[in-house]
């Protein structure tokens, strides 16, 4: 995303997104932080109508991925991959 606004003019810088976001998983919230603190946008409604929200110029889709591929992963990593809540998943 922040490379996609850097295209449309809009320069956030990486470092400070991660600054915003300290220990936690970066979403489009601390994207939308960076941009009103460089008043690109006046708050946060306005980050994710112009540019952040589904179908606007900076969205990006989440990765998805197969629980299958996960469980690859965990095991190819010397992992134990195991099902919590197993009998809520449906066939």
């Amino acid at each position: 995303m922040v490379a996609k606004l850097d295209e449309l003019g809009v320069h956030v810088d990486w470092q400070r997104v991660q600054e915003i976001t300290g220990s936690s998983t970066i979403g489009r919230p601390h994207i939308a932080q960076a941009m009103m603190e460089k008043d690109y946008v006046a708050s946060f409604k306005e980050a994710f109508d112009e540019y952040l929200g589904h179908g606007k110029p900076a969205h990006v889709e989440r990765e998805k991925m197969l629980p299958a591929e996960a469980v690859a992963i965990i095991v190819k990593a010397g992992g134990l991959a195991v099902l919590a809540h197993p009998l809520t998943v449906n066939e």
